[in-house]
């Protein structure tokens, strides 16, 4: 069939079954590795508040925080290490928050968020281990507590905080390499040493009256 075919202008029918087989069979592979690679709802664990709950430093937690890595994440960890937070839980609902302790010393590069993030409890991302440690954080637009020792011990040289940003606890930011520090007017309460042992060599204070 296809050596008959060979002098027409159009292709013959087996090469366009082996392009098409082939085509094919390159994206099937290439999803397969996107899927390994991608951060998934499931690859993390959740809590539910029914009613809102004091945490940490006296503030409430609500509605579902992400709590860690599910059994599924922490294979993923291996592969991925730019750790990215769902916006909705498994079962569908808006995540909220990230819990206590929810990521301390996790092999992480950097921390990506939705902006359904407002609140981040205590040491949630303290003390990541690895020879590079978390250099990057992109904040939710909407956070608006950010909890004692959240990223303490870590590598950041930059962090963005974004104007709705209320109360920072202490040593949220402890012992990292941040150069420009600028702190929204939106600061309600700035808890002790919160950005102690930080290295910052440009600061900008709030015009607004702290705590």
């Amino acid at each position: 069939m296809c050596i008959r075919d060979r002098l027409t202008t159009s292709l013959p029918n087996c090469v366009i079954a082996a392009d098409t087989y082939a085509t094919n069979n390159v994206e099937s592979t290439s999803n397969v590795d996107k899927d390994e690679n991608q951060w998934e709802a499931d690859d993390f664990t959740y809590r539910k508040y029914e009613e809102p709950t004091y945490s940490s430093g006296n503030y409430v937690d609500y509605g579902v925080s992400v709590t860690g890595f599910s059994e599924k994440g922490f294979k993923k960890l291996d592969k991925n290490k730019d750790l990215v937070i769902p916006e909705f839980s498994t079962e569908g609902d808006k995540v909220k928050g990230i819990g206590f302790s929810a990521f301390t010393s996790r092999n992480l590069l950097s921390v990506s968020m939705p902006n359904s993030i407002e609140y981040i409890d205590g040491n949630a991302f303290a003390n990541i281990s690895g020879s590079d440690g978390l250099k990057e954080v992109v904040l939710s637009k909407n956070i608006r507590f950010i909890g004692s020792s959240s990223f303490s011990g870590n590598n950041l040289n930059k962090i963005n905080l974004t104007n709705n940003i209320e109360v920072i606890g202490s040593g949220a930011f402890y012992n990292n390499k941040i150069e420009k520090l600028i702190l929204p007017n939106s600061i309600k309460e700035l808890n002790e040493a919160a950005f102690s042992a930080v290295s910052y060599t440009h600061l900008t204070l709030p015009t607004s009256d702290l705590v």
